[in-house]
């Protein structure tokens, strides 16, 4: 049987991080890892799931579990999260099956409803909060940490700004110098350059997947600190002490979210045309492997 653990939205930054150094701690093993902003899941054993996690999976890849409904960024970090599984151990047929399946289920959703046209991911929310906060006409000095979607897209619409200086700070230097060279946008960094950075700078933006605190808040500038953070990570980046800090303000994912929550429109037609996909997909997966469907 194939297990799922695991925590979503609901859940507190505190619990979905101690579900990450659980994971940390296990080693490799035949066992999926998904971690996202907003969830934390573990996938593991063999032979067929209970419908009720395999429809969790097809209703997770599809976007609809995330906060940001319909957000399209779910359907590559679970793909990507059965990828490094593969790489790390010999998974069982099972979970294979699974995942195949999850990943045909949620490009179909995609296809042929309209659930994920004007999602809201978190880089658009960054986007929209430093518009209001800052741009046009401010001269922004703005450090991204990290490589990843959730940075390039917002090194790409810092790029399209006037007036924005950018650094993009990686722990290994030459994905920075690649990206930069390539954007032909940005000044590239060091990770231990970053503190350094951080002096003088109005914007903060970091999403790793560091185990730990990149910023800590007895580390921090005690002047001519960035004035806007946000934390993209799970586990956070940015320790929440940070806050307590005049004339700083921070947002984690869970603030993230809430903004997010304002500007969604109603999609309830869509939801349930990405339900009855799944559904659908659910009853053809047992068919074909000619397992009961088991609630």
């Amino acid at each position: 049987m194939i297990f799922l653990r695991g925590v979503g939205a609901s859940a507190s930054l505190e619990e979905r991080e101690r579900l990450s150094q659980e994971w940390e701690q296990a080693g490799p093993g035949p066992r999926v890892f998904l971690s996202t902003c907003d969830r934390v899941e573990i996938y593991e054993g063999e032979g067929y799931p209970e419908a009720e996690v395999l429809e969790h999976l097809f209703r997770v890849v599809s976007g609809l579990e995330s906060p940001l409904l319909g957000e399209n960024q779910i359907q590559n970090q679970v793909k990507s999260a059965y990828e490094e599984a593969r790489q790390r151990a010999a998974l069982p047929s099972g979970l294979h099956k699974m995942f195949q399946a999850a990943l045909r289920v949620g490009k179909r959703v995609r296809t042929e409803t309209k659930l994920s046209r004007g999602a809201v991911g978190h880089a658009q929310i960054v986007m929209r909060l430093l518009e209001q906060k800052f741009l046009p006409n401010a001269v922004l000095k703005v450090v991204l940490v990290g490589v990843n979607k959730q940075t390039l897209g917002i090194l790409r619409f810092l790029k399209e700004k006037e007036n924005c200086q950018a650094y993009l700070v990686n722990r290994t230097l030459e994905k920075a110098q690649t990206v930069c060279s390539e954007l032909q946008f940005g000044s590239p960094r060091p990770l231990e350059a970053l503190t350094g950075l951080l002096a003088g700078a109005d914007v903060l933006v970091s999403a790793t997947s560091s185990p730990g605190f990149l910023v800590r808040a007895h580390e921090f500038p005690a002047s001519g600190s960035p004035r806007l953070i946000f934390d993209l990570a799970v586990p956070r980046d940015v320790d929440p002490l940070v806050s307590q800090i005049p004339e700083v303000e921070l947002f984690n994912v869970t603030t993230l979210e809430k903004e997010a929550a304002k500007t969604l429109e109603d999609r309830g037609a869509e939801v349930l045309a990405a339900e009855a996909i799944i559904r659908q997909e659910v009853e053809k997966f047992f068919h074909a492997s000619g397992s009961l469907v088991s609630r």
